[in-house]
């Protein structure tokens, strides 16, 4: 809620501006502003806007329109939002290296809506890459699970998670590159 103060002779007004989230398939923030309440009448007190703007963002959720994005599942996210931003920010090879990876990310995960991942998923795949029947090298391991969260964080960032699943619990934390031994 604001109030424009009178200015070259026009008459001051009461206006709002209602954050109601990302819209899940662009990406783009969702704001409704106005002057006016549903009949068309001017604000006439900040309780007039206030009430306006709860009635707004009861509207926009109860019609399919939720001020949280979690609703999107990763696969949506990964090539509509993470995977342009990603590729236009590494190089060219870079990118060639990192593709197969995100796809194996996304055979685990894809399907999952992103409020849907939970710190005992992030622990499960974890340990799926340092275990002995996959064979990974760890510091293998380390690049897809540290590319993993790193979705993840641009999901929090972009607001589409209040919090990265990965990062919650000790138990799913960063897996170590391990120990290079270097012969002479």
């Amino acid at each position: 809620m604001y109030r424009q103060p009178p200015r070259n002779g026009e008459q001051g007004y009461i206006y709002i501006s209602v954050y109601l989230g990302l819209d899940p398939l662009t990406g783009k923030k969702i704001i409704k502003k106005a002057r006016r309440d549903k009949n068309g009448n001017r604000f006439k007190t900040l309780r007039d806007a206030h009430l306006e703007a709860e009635r707004i963002r009861d509207e926009y959720s109860k019609n399919g329109f939720p001020t949280q994005s979690g609703n999107v599942k990763l696969l949506d996210f990964y090539n509509k939002v993470f995977k342009p931003t990603y590729r236009g920010n590494v190089e060219e090879s870079t990118w060639l290296s990192r593709e197969p990876v995100l796809e194996m990310i996304l055979k685990w995960f894809g399907n999952k809506k992103l409020k849907q991942i939970q710190p005992v998923d992030c622990l499960q795949f974890r340990n799926w890459l340092l275990s002995d029947e996959k064979g990974y090298s760890q510091s293998y391991a380390s690049l897809v699970y540290g590319l993993f969260r790193e979705v993840l964080d641009s999901a929090v960032e972009l607001d589409y998670l209040t919090q990265n699943p990965s990062r919650i619990k000790k138990a799913t934390g960063a897996i170590s590159k391990g120990h290079h031994i270097i012969h002479y």
